[in-house]
Formats: C-alpha cells, sequence, structure tokens
C-alpha cells in the first residue's frame, strides 16, 4: 500500500530533503518510492513524496540516497530539481 506525504518546498538543500525522507520512511516503516514537485488544490507549491509499506527490517529504513540525475523532482528553495532516488547499503 501506497503512503503519500505532502513535503515543504523550502528545503535548503538536498541533503536536507534526504535527512526528511530517511526519517520519514522509519517513521513510517515504509520506504521511498518517489519524489515529484507539483501544487497542492490552493496552487501552493509541495513536493508529493510516495512510500511503500515495508515489512522487512527497520535496519533498511531511513537509507534512501537523493543525488541530482533524472526520474524524480522535488522542490528545492522553492526551485523544481531534477533528482535520482537510490538506497545506500
Amino acid at each position: 500500500m501506497s503512503i503519500v506525504k505532502h513535503l515543504d518546498p523550502g528545503h535548503s538543500s538536498l541533503s536536507q530533503l534526504q535527512g526528511t525522507c530517511n526519517t520519514l520512511e522509519r517513521g513510517l516503516r515504509a520506504k521511498l518510492k518517489s519524489l515529484q514537485a507539483a501544487t497542492n488544490p490552493d496552487n501552493a507549491k509541495i513536493t508529493v513524496a510516495t512510500f511503500e509499506e515495508f515489512d522487512g527490517p527497520k535496519s533498511e529504513l531511513g537509507k534512501a540516497k537523493l543525488d541530482p540525475g533524472e526520474g524524480h523532482t522535488a522542490f528545492i528553495n522553492n526551485e523544481v530539481v531534477k533528482i535520482s532516488i537510490t538506497r545506500s547499503s
């Protein structure tokens, strides 16, 4: 089952966004699957983070790695940035 969270567009860096996503992974017991820059119904900027529930070892959570790249988008300092998501070991 997917869990969707709307994140603040004001993260000041990719590493700050990565920290937020990894904290959410541990709290939700779910792995980050996608990020997408979007607007909410009030036309405010948001980053939509989609997580997939995970029932494996908790030690595998909180290891999302965000780098500049293709595949996903997010707001960093209210600007759209292209991002790749990988997992650290």
